[in-house]
Order: C-alpha cells, then sequence, then structure tokens
C-alpha cells in the first residue's frame, strides 16, 4: 500500500486552479496521484465535519479546530506525511503534535510575512505571520522552496535552518506552455498585427506589486515607436480607464482577457514582457509563474528590479524600463532565456517530494 500524506489545504478543483496557489498545490497532487491523500481545512467557524471522498485515493475533510481536535490526532497517527502549502495553512498546526510525523513538509510558497507588510503594513499582522513561519521551520524537516534565493533568505532568517533539508521545486505553469503545432505569422494577420512590430506583452491583473501605472508611464514615454502593447488582463475596465488617464495612444495597445491555455498564443509573437517588481525581498526570494513563462517562449523581460526569479543563479536575458535600451528594441527571441526556461521546468520536474 502506498504511504499516506496529510495535506493543509484546499484540494484543486476546476473552480479555484486559475490561483496560483492552487496550481502550485495541483503541481504536488499530480506528482503524488499513486499515493493515499487526505486534504484538510480547518477553521474556527465550521462546526460540522465534512467529508468527500473524491477517488480512492483523495479524501477531503473540513474541520473544526476545536470540536474535531482529537480526530485530527488520530489523523496524524496514521499518515506517514504531512504536507503544509503555506504558513496560511500552517497556523493550526502550532498547536498539533506534528512530531509525530516523520516527514513533515513546509511549501513556503513566498515570503508571505514580509509580503502582507508590504502590502497591508500591519505590524502585528507582520510579527504573527513570523511566529507561524519560524514555528514551521523548527517544527518541519524538509523545506520547499520555490527558488535559490528563498532558500538563503531562510538560512540568513533563522540560524536553526541550517540543518534542515532543503527542496528547491519551483513553480511550473499548468496551462500556458504548449508545444502544439502553432503558426504564429497566421496569428498576426488574424490580430491584424504588422508583421514588423515589435511586441511587448504584459500578463497579469493591477494588484500593487505588478506596478501597473509605471507600466502605463512606459507606454506613453515609447509612442510614435514601432511598439506594438499586448496586455492581457481580468481587470479590462480598470486597465483602460489607467490607459485613457494618462492619454496613451490605444492604437498601438491590445486589451483583452483569456483564458491560461490561450496565452501560449500571445507569448510566441511577444518578443518582451513587462515584469515591474519592486526592490523588495518578497521580489528577490519570488519565482513568478510569468517569468517562466517570458524565458519559455523566449521573450525578454523588462525589469525594474534586477535580482528576480533567481537571476544571479540562471543569469537570463533582460532589460530595465528605464535604460536607453528601452528606446532601441529590436524584433528579438531569447534562445539563452528559452534554454534557461526549460532548466527550471526540469529542476522542477526532477525535485521530488515523494517520500
Amino acid at each position: 500500500m502506498k504511504e499516506k500524506y496529510l495535506i493543509f489545504g484546499n484540494y484543486p478543483t476546476s473552480e479555484n486552479i486559475k490561483d496560483g496557489m492552487f496550481q502550485r498545490i495541483k503541481a504536488i497532487d499530480d506528482e503524488l496521484m499513486d499515493y493515499h491523500r487526505i486534504y484538510v481545512t480547518i477553521s474556527l467557524f465550521n462546526f460540522r465535519k465534512r467529508k468527500i471522498i473524491v477517488n480512492p485515493l483523495v479524501t477531503v475533510y473540513s474541520l473544526n479546530f476545536f470540536i474535531h481536535y482529537f480526530f485530527m490526532l488520530i489523523l496524524l497517527r496514521n499518515v506517514d506525511a504531512v504536507y503544509f502549502h503555506s504558513i496560511f495553512n500552517y497556523k493550526y498546526a502550532i498547536f498539533y503534535p506534528i512530531r509525530w510525523v516523520k516527514n513533515r513538509f513546509i511549501d513556503f510558497h513566498g515570503a508571505v510575512p514580509e509580503e502582507y507588510q508590504f502590502l497591508v503594513g500591519n505590524n502585528f499582522r507582520y510579527r504573527l505571520l513570523c511566529l507561524f513561519e519560524q514555528s514551521a521551520v523548527k517544527k518541519c524537516n524538509i523545506l520547499v522552496c520555490v527558488s535559490h534565493n528563498m532558500r538563503n533568505h531562510f538560512l540568513e532568517k533563522y540560524h536553526y535552518s541550517k540543518g534542515k533539508r532543503f527542496l528547491i521545486k519551483p513553480i511550473a505553469p499548468i496551462n500556458s506552455l504548449n508545444r502544439k503545432e502553432f503558426y504564429p505569422e497566421v496569428f498576426k494577420k488574424e490580430k491584424g498585427i504588422d508583421e514588423d512590430a515589435i511586441i511587448i506583452i504584459y500578463s497579469g491583473n493591477l494588484q500593487k506589486w505588478q506596478n501597473f501605472d509605471l507600466m502605463v508611464d512606459c507606454i506613453k514615454k515609447t509612442e510614435g515607436l514601432n511598439y506594438l502593447y499586448i496586455i492581457l488582463t481580468g481587470e479590462k475596465e480598470e486597465a483602460i480607464k489607467r490607459l485613457h488617464t494618462c492619454c496613451c495612444n490605444m492604437n498601438n495597445v491590445i486589451l483583452d482577457s483569456v483564458f491560461p491555455e490561450e496565452l501560449y498564443k500571445y507569448y510566441s509573437i511577444a518578443h518582451y514582457g513587462f515584469l515591474l517588481r519592486d526592490d523588495h525581498v518578497l521580489n528577490e526570494v519570488a519565482a513568478p509563474t510569468k517569468l517562466t513563462e517570458y524565458l519559455y517562449y523566449g521573450i525578454v523581460p523588462i525589469l525594474k528590479f534586477e535580482e528576480i526569479g533567481d537571476r544571479a543563479f540562471y543569469h537570463y536575458e533582460y532589460i530595465l524600463y528605464n535604460s536607453d535600451a528601452m528606446m532601441n528594441l529590436r524584433p528579438y527571441k531569447s534562445e539563452l532565456n528559452q534554454k534557461i526556461a526549460l532548466d527550471i521546468l526540469d529542476l522542477s520536474a526532477n525535485t521530488s517530494v515523494k517520500i
């Protein structure tokens, strides 16, 4: 009989898979598909135990922390590994004897306390999240990181992490990498895109850390050049509003919202891609799936902060948004970036969380 994993986190479904958190959970679940998996979510407000049998190998529980505490102890006694998806799913584990279980994984997903402080600025919540993170590093013996920079971050932040086993497992995009037969020139013609246009893409929404307004400023400054900007976002109306506020010429902008499985068509024709993250530890340790997507299609990232996505480790090609190069772009696909993307995907695929 295959070993049992007790996984703290919501089970990935077709309804939630667009969220980055669940793409990571799905990737781990795919790797463990031959093992028994018990998914658990814990709440203070769910007073009734809910159990769903997804298939013979997957059971999903929704539990109350107080009412079902002893049931959780039974689960811990009967599994071979526990796997926490981020410290958000770890927080209740502070009160469980998880050391009963031999294999204890914490998949950090990101620098959560620093990210929360950057976005919200709540010092109390930051300290609380640091407490959860500190406990996770102490109690878990296998630390899963999305980048080499993230591993170094924890080695510097917690001296006792040096005795832990680290796994570097980048987040691999699920739907946007495509090797099906595709004809970029036909697609350009369908979209009315000039054959000689230098195509710059942005794929994502308008959250604070995306620096969308800075991107709009870049578009404004390059008006008159043979640049075509493709903006793919789920927040179309707000994006249009911001572009108009800056008086951008919409003649050189294609703005749309597409499903993840359609992204490859636009990536295939793009030469450059915006990734304007700030100089902050949360971006230094990150391994954005968007960056892997860009590199996979030979796209040259346009950066604000240079040390993103293990750049010092992989040495991928990029340009800075405020450099002279931004005003002198040429239609170019980077073979080096394509090779690096394959290395990243190989690392993700070959770093196993199986016990």
